[in-house]
């Protein structure tokens, strides 16, 4: 067997999946969250950063992370 000890990329992972196309996509059977939406905002994906920014604007900061984004912000796709 044969291991490499080469250190890793820094720790940050490039996402290769497809981002969000709607507030409303659902991943592994749910609609899309709010978690979620924060994890594709911090891979840098500018739309699920605009929407979170809206979100945020919206609600004062104060959302649960567990909701739907929809619930949020309704029914919109991406530019």
């Amino acid at each position: 067997m044969e291991y490499r000890l080469e250190p890793i990329d820094g720790g940050f992972r490039e996402f290769k999946g497809v981002y969000t196309q709607t507030t409303m996509d659902k991943y592994n059977t749910l609609q899309l969250e709010v978690y979620q939406l924060e994890a594709f905002a911090e891979y840098s994906d500018t739309q699920s950063q605009e929407w979170l920014e809206a979100m945020i604007k919206k609600t004062k900061g104060k959302y649960s992370k567990w909701e739907k984004v929809s619930n949020y912000l309704g029914i919109q796709r991406r530019m």
